[in-house]
Parts: structure tokens; sequence; C-alpha cells
């Protein structure tokens, strides 16, 4: 039998601590107004993750049959609920803008 673990580098390893609810950036998009700070936060904080591939679409999704598609998928949620979590409403009715991972 062989293991199947992923490496901690992989963008589709699953630490403890990524949960949808963790508060990864201090700042609090409020709409327009500090959108550029907020990005700028979000984007260091899913980099150190090594989650960014999932928002910039460069961790593509893997074929319907892939053994790695559940887990793809699995990351990918958590990472977006990152968004939705620091944003409220706002992030939620623009997260379509946000998803171009699929």
């Amino acid at each position: 039998m062989t293991s199947s673990k992923i490496d901690f580098n992989d963008p589709l390893f699953l630490h403890p601590s990524d949960t949808p609810g963790v508060n990864m950036v201090n700042e609090q998009l409020i709409e327009n107004e500090n959108y550029e700070i907020w990005s700028r936060a979000m984007i260091i904080a899913l980099t150190a993750k090594n989650k960014l591939g999932f928002i910039n679409g460069s961790c593509k999704k893997p074929e319907a049959h892939s053994p790695i598609l559940h887990q793809w998928e699995k990351i990918s949620t958590v990472t977006h609920g990152y968004l939705g979590s620091l944003q409220g409403c706002y992030t939620w009715g623009s997260k379509v803008f946000f998803d171009n991972s699929g």
C-alpha cells in the first residue's frame, strides 16, 4: 500500500489552522474605500499560506475523475471562505469576481 501524503509545500496541503473562520488580515474591507490596502494584506496572507493560486486561478481545478479533485475542492472552499469571513455580505455578493479557479 502506498502512502498518498501531500507535501506541506503543496497548495493542496491543509494545515489544522486553515479554517474558513480564521482572521487572516486585520484590515476590514470597506467597499472600495480601502480595497488597495486590504487586497495587499490578503495577497500577503494567502501567499504565506500557499493558497493564492486558488484565488488568482493559477491552481487549476483537476479533471472530474482525478484522485485529487476532492482535496482541491476542499482547499478551494476553505480559501474562498477566508474572503467571506473577513468581508461579510460584501464578499459573498461579489465572490464571483474572485472565483477564477474553476
